[in-house]
């Protein structure tokens, strides 16, 4: 019966090479060869030997059955050292099995230790004022030295103010990673180390970096605002080599680097990125040559609180797609088609005369004519295009362009400036996302199903490539209640979201106010250096989006079973709930104070401040809801509803962490909420709920506002209104998520399948049937003649996926953490579906089919050593399995093992 781990992680990662927590988190997945085994216990050893003869750490045997969150507890570990470590593990008899294979992490600076002591060099301050605020020029950065002996181990730990790339003897030892990560800069900023032992050589280096204005000084968020956090780009850099006798070699950014410009002219990662190739490599030249004006660097002040080792995955490349057509379109422009909506850049060999100007222009859709179309993503994004623009050195084997510090969103490119066509093998798409693995799969009978959730990951990874974005296009926002209404999603589509995720609610820590308010997106660009912006000073208290501190952080426990991210959460969570809670307590509508209400419900009641509402309902626009929200007649409806919800989930987030006083407090404030609630805006004994829109009733059963009866009624008013919108969606931002899981769940199972094969707009095949290869903003997406509207590349609007896998499929956890599983497929009129998840144990499989003639359902599931799952179709009789792979059939009645 022997477990053996497999998939070991630090701190959530595989073999970081710099973490900077003392305490570090272990975590391992489980293998085994025979079926029904359990982990009962666990052993793990931290050493700085590979053969472990003097363990710096053995934790001795730990009881317990998870596989995650076991905690380092040995004698102070070094900062800039290599550890490894292994595990074994002991089944449910007791009988421990073999070490598992040995990983390794290193450590970076750890707390108490001096730290990186190098300093932020730049250029010296441009003047007049007026000059310095539009300065957009790409600094390169040089050192150079001389090792004596061979290196035998080197580090570079590397920071920027704004995108950077360390080139070392001409290597770029960054790649196309994307570093540092968008994080609000003044309380916290990332740096990363990188392993340059092997382009380090005896005698003279050259060490150069080159940094572009990046999320630092680059255009953000919708209104493409600049320098957000400060108009100065800056490098962090220091090195550290290990010599061969032993001896120590360090080099730290001081006023010993020379600072100077070169071939990219500047580069803004919404906008683009300008190259000049008459311009000589900086880095191939001797500094003396004279083709460069290098000068002394200045030193700047430290800009941030807390300098952070990377906690997540990096962005990098991780795809290459050909171009499946080249043409001239109607009007003669060069035209290229990827054949996918994604996010990246393009590597391209462009030929011409010296001095000929070639501009790359990026769009995800055609015009009906067959022109690049601009004119979809107005008025924000027509007249600000995503263009790269090249001069041409006039070599006759070409220049080979690829951006180094920009990012596009779209599938087809324009080139203007070349006289011929490229030929394939001259152009290629890179695309860059957050390095995820482990990716949940989906399939089913009715193929719309699967492309549909194919286009739910492109718009996931393409808006999960530093932050989570609405949109790689027109705004690049960190929209909360796209995180807050996807966050189901999220969490099943890929392990590695985890670690993503804790580094997003860090930033929502240090982006809070002092009030409990929260920022409309995450990181905000607000800043000491800019200044708050209108947009966060109007919405900062809109539920639904505010509510990601709560929601978030408890589906991520719901699903990976951490406790540590509510440890870290707990106190913003709760003062975003009192926030709530005291508005209601002490703030009135004017409404309210005309009409009233039922007196004992009134301070339960929110309906002040700004909030957006259901949003997006099909068929309203977003202004008019947006001003009757604001100024004529707040819907009160939806705040106290997520007033309610959120105090709930905080009440069962205080039992989860032992806080006893917390858990009663917060759940006895849910529990007036929820009656207020009912007492306001239900009425018909259930029958007839707030606005009587779809969501209204959406929202009163998944919250759990009401029971009983009225829910019942709630459940059949729903089924009238979905009938009458002809099977249509007509929930908006905040609910459509969640209007399956409510019909089918409840028993309206003909209804739901009507809803989600319904190929007419507003549906969700709607794009599918229309060819989208990722999720669309809106649900028209385009209209009748093709001219496309607003985002095609919104991943919000794709949480119906996880239905698709927990019900279509039927994979859920049982419990927090996947301990216990239930698999649960909702059949409808689907004849076979497949999904697969990666849980903190393993990978979960279910794959069903039905047979015509006799609706025998036919079932091969893999449930993954550490777990027991439990089995049912409909309200039929739960199968019990351990671990292990089997194929069972339910034949309406009963259960019985399939020898085929």
């Amino acid at each position: 019966m022997a477990l053996h781990p497999v998939s070991l992680r630090v701190n959530l990662l595989s073999e970081p090479l710099g973490i900077d927590t003392s305490q570090p988190e272990f975590s391992w997945q489980l293998s085994a060869q025979q079926a029904a085994v359990l982990q009962s216990a666990y052993q793990i050893q931290v050493s700085e030997r590979l053969d472990f003869s003097a363990p710096h750490w053995d934790s001795g045997v730990i009881t317990s059955d998870l596989p995650y969150e076991a905690q380092y507890n040995g004698a102070a570990l070094v900062s800039c050292r290599r550890y490894y470590w292994r595990v074994r593990v002991w089944d449910q008899v007791n009988q421990p099995g073999n070490w598992s294979d040995v990983s390794w992490f290193e450590t970076a600076f750890l707390p108490g230790s001096n730290g990186p002591n190098a300093q932020w060099i730049s250029r010296k301050s441009l003047t007049p004022l007026s000059s310095q605020l539009q300065d957009r020029d790409v600094l390169y950065f040089r050192r150079d030295i001389t090792l004596q002996q061979p290196a035998c181990r080197a580090r570079v730990y590397a920071s920027g103010l704004g995108w950077y790339k360390l080139v070392i003897n001409g290597v770029n030892v960054t790649g196309r990673a994307q570093v540092p990560r968008w994080t609000p800069y003044e309380n916290h900023l990332e740096y990363s180390v990188f392993d340059v032992g092997l382009v380090l050589r005896e005698g003279h280096n050259c060490l150069g970096a080159i940094v572009a204005d990046g999320h630092y000084r680059g255009e953000n968020n919708g209104l493409s605002h600049r320098n957000c956090y400060g108009d100065r780009l800056g490098l962090f850099c220091l090195l550290v080599v290990d010599l061969e006798d032993g001896q120590q070699m360090i080099v730290r950014s001081d006023n010993d680097w020379a600072v100077t410009t070169g071939r990219i002219v500047h580069s803004d990662p919404k906008a683009g990125e300008t190259a000049d190739f008459r311009i000589p490599d900086v880095f191939d030249d001797d500094m003396s040559s004279g083709l460069h004006a290098w000068e002394s660097t200045d030193i700047l002040p430290i800009p941030t609180k807390h300098l952070i080792a990377e906690e997540t995955v990096r962005v990098d490349e991780i795809d290459r797609r050909p171009t499946t057509h080249v043409w001239w379109s109607p009007k003669g422009q060069m035209l290229v088609d990827f054949g996918q909506n994604m996010v990246g850049h393009v590597r391209v060999l462009l030929r011409g005369p010296r001095d000929t100007k070639v501009t790359l222009t990026f769009s995800e859709v055609l015009t009906p004519e067959g022109e690049l179309d601009l004119a979809y993503l107005e008025p924000v994004g027509k007249d600000r295009p995503q263009q790269d623009k090249v001069l041409l050195s006039g070599t006759p084997a070409g220049d080979w362009f690829e951006p180094m510090f920009t990012i596009h969103g779209f599938r087809y490119v324009a080139l203007t400036g070349l006289d011929a066509l490229l030929s394939p093998d001259e152009i290629e798409a890179i695309v860059i996302s957050s390095q995820f693995t482990g990716w949940a799969e989906f399939d089913c009978s009715d193929s719309r199903l699967a492309q549909l959730f194919r286009n739910t990951v492109c718009s996931f990874r393409g808006n999960f490539t530093d932050t989570a974005t609405d949109c790689p296009t027109r705004e690049r926002s960190g929209w909360t209640g796209d995180l807050q209404v996807f966050a189901s999603t999220a969490v099943l589509l890929t392990r590695d979201v985890q670690s993503f995720l804790r580094r997003y609610l860090r930033n929502l820590r240090a982006e809070q106010w002092d009030d409990g308010r929260i920022p409309p997106f995450i990181p905000s660009g607000d800043s000491k250096f800019a200044g708050v912006s209108w947009l966060s000073r109007l919405t900062a208290s809109a539920v639904g989006w505010g509510d990601v501190c709560v929601h978030l952080p408890w589906k991520m426990h719901c699903h990976f079973g951490e406790t540590t991210i509510l440890e870290r959460q707990f106190d913003s969570m709760r003062r975003w709930v009192d926030a709530l809670a005291e508005r209601a307590r002490n703030k009135r509508s004017w409404t309210r104070w005309l009409f009233g209400g039922p007196a004992e419900v009134e301070q339960y009641i929110v309906d002040t401040g700004f909030h957006w509402g259901e949003w997006l309902r099909p068929g309203e626009t977003s202004l008019v809801p947006l001003l009757v929200n604001l100024f004529l007649w707040p819907n009160a409806a939806i705040p106290t509803a997520y007033l309610a919800e959120s105090s709930r989930i905080l009440g069962e987030i205080a039992g989860a962490l032992g806080r006893k006083e917390d858990e009663a407090s917060y759940r006895e404030l849910a529990c007036r909420v929820r009656e207020a609630w009912q007492k306001t805006f239900v009425s018909g004994g259930g029958y007839h709920i707030a606005h009587d829109k779809q969501d209204d009733y959406v929202r009163a059963v998944q919250f759990g506002l009401v029971s009983g009866v009225e829910k019942e009624a709630a459940l059949a008013r729903l089924a009238q209104l979905v009938e009458q919108a002809e099977y249509h969606l007509a929930t908006g931002f905040l609910s459509t998520g969640e209007l399956l899981p409510t019909l089918i769940t409840n028993g309206y199972v003909e209804e739901g399948f009507r809803v989600l094969l319904q190929t007419t707009a507003p549906s969700w095949l709607y794009a599918v049937e229309h060819g989208a290869t990722t999720v669309w903003e809106s649900w028209e997406g385009c209209t009748p003649e093709g001219q496309a509207v607003l985002s095609q590349n919104h991943y919000a609007p794709g949480a119906v996926v996880a239905w698709l896998l927990q019900g279509l499929a039927g994979i859920n956890p049982a419990v927090p953490g996947w301990r216990r599983i239930r698999i649960a497929p909702q059949i409808g009129s689907i004849m076979h579906a497949y999904g697969s998840v990666d849980t903190p144990f393993g990978r979960v499989t279910c794959h069903w089919r039905r047979e015509q003639e006799t609706d025998d359902i036919h079932l091969e599931l893999h449930i993954p050593p550490g777990t027991t799952a439990e089995v049912q179709i409909g309200d039929g009789v739960v199968l019990s399995k351990p671990s292990g792979y089997y194929r069972v059939t339910w034949s309406g009645s009963q259960w019985a093992e399939d020898s085929s």
